[in-house]
């Protein structure tokens, strides 16, 4: 889980104690490893592959999975990279071990907890997120994470 480790640098800088330099760059690296193992990055390339994206087609994907505007649509997604849906759910697939959808889903979930801890309203967080109301949204953030949106809210409260 990244929540921890992102706290716990929190915490060092917010409270400096002995040697929470290297306590941060320790955190800092455990973060980029679970980031490196979650993406699939860790996997060696292989010479020849049957299958999957290229990087250039996974990044485009991630861009506008992050963009600042409502989560895509696989159309949406399939079109940017010039395939079918059915081709590109097969080749994310292969390549990440994740079906687009579920990418789509966490990449929203991360956004929504970013936009919730910088302090935008639930239902700011709703309308930019693409949601119809406030309601929908927190029943899927909450279905997502087991989390109320205003927990999230709370948490960087408790915080400061």
């Amino acid at each position: 889980d990244l929540e921890w480790p992102l706290l716990r640098i929190y915490r060092e800088l917010r409270d400096p104690g002995f040697a929470s330099e290297l306590m941060v760059e320790d955190l800092a690296n455990a973060i980029s490893i679970e980031l490196v193992r979650r993406l699939g990055l860790d996997r060696a390339e292989e010479t020849f592959r049957k299958g999957g994206l290229p990087q250039w087609r996974i990044r485009l994907l991630r861009d506008r999975a992050y963009a600042d505007a409502p989560p895509p649509t696989l159309s949406e997604l399939a079109d940017l990279c010039d395939l079918s849906v059915r081709q590109l759910r097969r080749a994310f697939k292969a390549e990440t071990g994740l079906t687009i959808s579920k990418f789509i889903a966490a990449t929203t979930v991360e956004r929504a907890r970013a936009l919730l801890s910088s302090g935008l309203s639930v239902g700011a967080v709703a309308s930019k997120l693409g949601f119809a109301n406030t309601s929908s949204f927190s029943y899927a953030f909450r279905r997502a994470t087991g989390l109320r949106p205003s927990e999230v809210e709370g948490r960087r409260c408790r915080h400061n």
